[in-house]
């Protein structure tokens, strides 16, 4: 069972991938997902027989990251193109159903920032896939997970993800509100009005986060003041936050150079690595077509329970019934999602079902056994 159908690598020519490579390892292997290892050739390059000898000699160093990849049990494949690197690189990633770009880590400034690199950042511009891009030296695990949210369709994406992302990883999530009509400060500082405008946008948060599936979740809500990009960078250096996840303007067309200016400014300056979102899923539980068989569904269900894929659980906890009205084990599950979710009805109703289930099996056990006896 695939939580995402791949991940696409891009390796240039001169990149010092071996960090970046870690954090593939560790995404791949908790997605179960397959890697897409991608190089793209400048397309200035017209002696055909120079292409050729430059083909061989990369898909040589790509075999060796595949061979890597294979030693954990993660499948790969070697792609090379020409082209524009960005526009082709997001071509790939559509071909292949990508759910995630792992890009180009960026280079470290003496201010202990990071900038962006040209390939990463027109990426992030034009393509509709979820794009990362890691920190250099950042160790493969993240902890904890911001993502900041303004009430908008690309903030709703962007948490979505973020709450899956969370979820696989066993993160703990904090989602951020920031109100712009008042200053950034320490909280014993805010006026009674700054307050009370606070007040009511944790709770405009709060209402908010109740549409997502945050049954199970280490999850935190926070507010704060001040220019959104500021209050962002400010609230990750303050909380420690090692992976930032955002959402971008989804529009296509011209209008798809935008980004968002938000996001735009906080991509620039963040200290941690980050994702951006603009209209795609990044993870989406993949099941093979050709499961039929009621264990199959069951192991899938199990899997999706333990992984806190609530939703997911209990579509495939309901095939098993579909197939086995009497399957013990699923209603219980469903009992303890739905009392997890907060629906204690339902909760009763499966838990009372499972057992009434359970006291004719064993009523017609005695029975058997008192017939076997007497006979």
């Amino acid at each position: 069972m695939k939580l995402t159908e791949a991940i696409v690598f891009p390796v240039a020519i001169d990149d010092d991938y071996q960090e970046r490579l870690e954090v593939l390892e560790y995404l791949a292997q908790q997605f179960r997902s397959d890697v897409i290892l991608l190089t793209v050739l400048s397309q200035d390059i017209n002696d055909e027989q120079a292409i050729n000898k430059l083909t061989e000699a990369i898909k040589a160093d790509l075999q060796k990251i595949a061979s890597r990849l294979s030693e954990k049990q993660i499948k790969s494949k070697i792609v090379v193109r020409s082209g524009k690197p960005a526009s082709t690189i997001s071509k790939v990633a559509e071909q292949y159903s990508a759910g995630l770009i792992l890009a180009e880590a960026r280079n470290c400034e003496k201010s202990g920032r990071y900038q962006l690199g040209t390939v990463a950042n027109r990426l992030m511009h034009l393509s509709g896939k979820p794009v990362m891009v890691t920190r250099l030296h950042e160790t493969a695990g993240f902890g904890n997970i911001l993502c900041p949210v303004d009430f908008s369709k690309p903030s709703v994406l962007a948490l979505e993800n973020a709450v899956l992302l969370a979820k696989v990883l066993k993160a703990k999530l904090r989602v951020l509100a920031v109100e712009e009509t008042i200053d950034y400060k320490k909280a014993e500082e805010y006026s009674a009005k700054d307050k009370k405008k606070l007040t009511a946008l944790h709770t405009r948060l709060d209402k908010f986060v109740k549409d997502f599936d945050i049954t199970g979740l280490d999850l935190s809500l926070s507010v704060q003041g001040g220019e959104p990009h500021k209050a962002i960078l400010k609230s990750i250096d303050d909380n420690g936050d090692n992976l930032l996840i955002m959402g971008t303007t989804g529009k296509t067309g011209i209008k798809r150079i935008l980004m968002g200016s938000v996001t735009e400014k906080v991509t620039r300056e963040v200290p941690c690595s980050f994702i951006t979102t603009k209209s795609e899923d990044m993870i989406s539980v993949e099941i093979s077509e050709d499961v039929s068989e009621f264990a199959e569904h069951y192991r899938i269900a199990e899997n999706l329970f333990e992984g806190a894929l609530y939703d997911e659980a209990l579509l495939q906890y309901n095939i098993c019934l579909e197939i086995n009205s009497m399957h013990v084990p699923s209603l219980f599950k469903l009992s303890k999602i739905y009392k997890l979710k907060g629906n204690e009805e339902k909760s009763k109703s499966c838990n009372a079902l499972a057992i009434s289930i359970l006291d004719k099996m064993w009523d017609k056990k005695i029975e058997f056994e008192i017939r076997k006896h007497y006979s």
